[in-house]
């Protein structure tokens, strides 16, 4: 897709959905920025050429409008695609030939590209710009929804929904890395309607059939429901019996892997909730988890025993959870994502027992490896919360007699 494009499709896309600012207040917080540096004012109409692939003329304008994404809703890493995004826009702009006007939606190798971007990005976070993915997302949703020129074919049409499930699914795992959580219920949602539709119960098969889809979901909006009262909050216990329904669903389908998938994530929604569903839930864990062990699903059987850790934790059975933990040890020297799990898990339990030092570097140590791999803004923001809480924790007294 010609870059001037692709930059145009992002803009209007943060600006609209995940900001929600107008042009006009838009264009006002970019002049704020612009009038700490040189007094220029920016108009409502000079968002609009840049809403149309017109890149910011200076680097003044660039520098402020990346400011303001910033502050609403983008990650360092996803600015800093945005700027190389805009830059490139500025070269297709002075030379018109240089890039060949691609049209995406009607490649005869669309489905075989989608899928190796699927393959190589996937679980992967910042690796995929969300630039490219929110403009290929958005023209194929133009052209699956007959916004451009209709289909040569049927092959055409199929090829088209494949790349859009696939790309959708790599979309809303961004937006959960970075901690748009809302962002990321809704694409998921819109993914698991199309599953359905036009690939049947079954879809692509986990993580991509549409019961799979619906728990990540499910998962997201629990996430959002969850506030300082989660233990006697309606909508979070909600979005937790929601995940048991979507389990047995997907049991009763044959859909076993997002059945599993989705019963962990049941297991810790519920985990803070005195609910009978989570006494069920425990109950059946370890059950459930030789079954994945047995059948070699690596995926399920991370998911449940990180799960199965937080839920003994908090249930105060150490014990139990240093067991879970000490089969969790492969991820610390594994890649960024597991690295980062790895540092919250031991210093979530190194704070559970006390050890607030320890609690402290391993939070550090996280917070290290989020910022230098990029597009872990959640994990960057769980890591300071961390932190301010063991500097808010009491230090244990020292043993009397001490000096």
């Amino acid at each position: 897709m010609n870059p001037a494009r692709m930059m145009a499709l992002f803009l209007r896309t943060w600006r609209t959905e995940w900001a929600g600012l107008s042009r006009a207040q838009l264009a006002l917080a970019v002049s704020a920025q612009c009038e700490c540096q040189n007094g220029k004012r920016i108009a409502p109409a000079v968002v609009r050429k840049w809403e149309r692939g017109q890149p910011p003329e200076t680097t003044e304008e660039l520098a402020a409008l990346a400011l303001v994404m910033r502050r609403h809703g983008l990650h360092a890493s996803e600015v800093e695609q945005f700027r190389q995004a805009a830059f490139a826009a500025c070269v297709a702009r002075q030379y018109p030939g240089l890039f060949q006007e691609e049209d995406l939606a009607y490649r005869s190798d669309l489905a075989d590209m989608a899928q190796a971007m699927f393959v190589r990005y996937w679980d992967t976070p910042g690796a995929a710009s969300i630039v490219q993915l929110i403009a290929n997302v958005r023209h194929l949703e133009q052209a699956t929804q007959g916004e451009l020129r209709p289909p040569s074919n049927r092959e055409e049409t199929r090829r088209q929904r494949l790349a859009l499930c696939r790309l959708r699914a790599l979309l809303a795992d961004a937006h959960l890395y970075a901690g748009r959580l809302r962002a990321a219920a809704e694409v998921l949602a819109t993914n698991a309607d199309a599953l359905e539709a036009w690939l049947g119960p079954r879809g692509l098969g986990f993580p991509l059939s549409p019961l799979a889809q619906r728990g990540v979901e499910a998962y997201a909006r629990y996430g959002l429901a969850r506030g300082p009262l989660a233990r006697v909050d309606p909508p979070s216990v909600g979005w937790g019996l929601r995940l048991v329904a979507l389990s047995e669903e997907a049991e009763a389908r044959g859909d076993e892997r997002a059945g599993r998938q989705a019963f962990f994530y049941a297991l810790h929604a519920l985990s803070e909730h005195r609910h009978p569903a989570y006494e069920m839930c425990r109950a059946r864990a370890l059950e459930i988890m030789a079954k994945a062990e047995d059948e070699g699903d690596e995926a399920v059987v991370e998911n449940g025993r990180l799960q199965l850790f937080r839920a003994a934790k908090g249930d105060g059975l150490l014990d139990e959870a240093e067991r879970h933990l000490v089969r969790l040890e492969y991820m610390k020297d594994a890649g960024p994502l597991r690295q980062v799990v790895w540092h919250e898990c031991m210093g979530s339990f190194a704070f559970k027992v006390g050890h607030l030092e320890e609690a402290r570097s391993q939070s550090e140590s996280g917070l290290l490896v989020t910022r230098k791999a990029g597009g872990l803004g959640h994990w960057e923001a769980a890591f300071l919360r961390h932190l301010q809480e063991c500097e808010r924790r009491p230090k244990p007294a020292a043993p009397a007699g001490a000096r």
